[in-house]
């Protein structure tokens, strides 16, 4: 971090080490099966998880959200996320640039 500020580079880096060479960190809250709790890498990973926090914080202005997907060269099936709450938003940061891929929203 230079003056407080979280860049990109940051993330990516971290992105890098955690889903090598291709993988998906989930940090924070889940829902799954009628299941609740906090996701095992928020707990192995508590400094990565602060700093994700931050930079999101600091890229959408009083989002609130509960759980951040990390993801980095992974092939997702269409899905819906049922377990948001209602009238709530997904947001999507790319920290590279995207080549041969996509991701609709």
């Amino acid at each position: 971090m230079e003056g407080g500020n979280l860049r990109k580079e940051c993330v990516e880096k971290v992105v890098e080490e955690k889903a090598k060479p291709a993988g998906i960190v989930v940090l924070g809250a889940f829902t799954h099966g009628g299941v609740q709790g906090i996701t095992r890498s928020s707990k192995v990973f508590p400094w990565t998880t602060r700093l994700i926090v931050e930079f999101v914080k600091a890229n959408f202005d009083n989002a609130e959200f509960s759980t951040v997907m990390l993801s980095r060269n992974t092939l997702l099936s269409v899905h819906r996320d049922s377990q948001n709450l209602s009238d709530t938003e997904n947001f999507v940061i790319s920290t590279h640039d995207l080549q041969g891929g996509g991701l609709w929203v």
